[in-house]
């Protein structure tokens, strides 16, 4: 029996480009070739930059966006330090993402600071995510930006880091495209099961963990 192809998979195939990390490096001149303007744009996408919520073949999502804080026990200005907070935040957006069948095109990180003044900077992103990895590798840009790339001396103590994902749509029926993507999705989904079987702390990343051994 035929198997039928993607055929935005078998177009890009046709130029050697199997994962997103070849689509973001490809020249724009074949890829504009083969699908017209959209060609031009592609390229970037992958690389996360631009879109919004319009995702056709989706179905729309009946929540704006879901998130989680965490009020530190005291104020605190190491950024490693708040990177496992950040860290732990990612794990269980990721999770209740997933368990209620959503993904985003926006990541929000919020910061409060000691003296109650509050930030909030976000990420607008091509493709949802509903992932801790992706979740977080935005969030660590946000961070990074934001916040450890002010002077030492006047980097403010963080009293609640809070992360969201927004403009959500529904993922039933959403299958990844290339072949290193669907790998990383079942991995994803055998951790979803042995955490719902077995409970969540038993297979916590790693930085999570220093958190509670303090």
């Amino acid at each position: 029996r035929e198997i039928r192809r993607n055929p935005i998979r078998t177009l890009l195939s046709s130029l050697g480009i199997d994962t997103i990390g070849a689509l973001a490096v490809a020249p724009v001149a074949p890829l504009e070739r083969l699908f017209g303007v959209a060609g031009r744009v592609l390229p970037r996408m992958a690389e996360g930059e631009g879109g919004g919520p319009v995702v056709p073949y989706y179905e729309s999502a009946a929540a704006r966006s879901m998130g989680h804080e965490q009020t530190l026990e005291s104020d605190e200005d190491d950024p490693a330090r708040l990177g496992q907070h950040l860290l732990l935040l990612a794990d269980r957006l990721a999770r209740r993402l997933r368990r209620e069948g959503y993904a985003g095109h926006v990541v929000v990180l919020k910061l409060r600071f000691a003296d109650r003044s509050t930030i909030s900077r976000q990420v607008s992103l091509a493709w949802p995510v509903d992932e801790e990895r992706e979740i977080l590798r935005h969030a660590h840009a946000l961070f990074a930006r934001h916040y450890v790339a002010l002077p030492a001396a006047t980097r403010p103590p963080v009293r609640l880091i809070g992360l969201s994902v927004g403009h959500l749509v529904g993922t039933a029926g959403v299958l990844p495209l290339f072949p290193a993507d669907r790998k990383q999705r079942n991995l994803v989904t055998t951790r979803d099961r042995l955490r719902d079987r077995f409970g969540e702390t038993v297979l916590l990343p790693a930085g999570v963990l220093r958190l509670f051994r303090r």
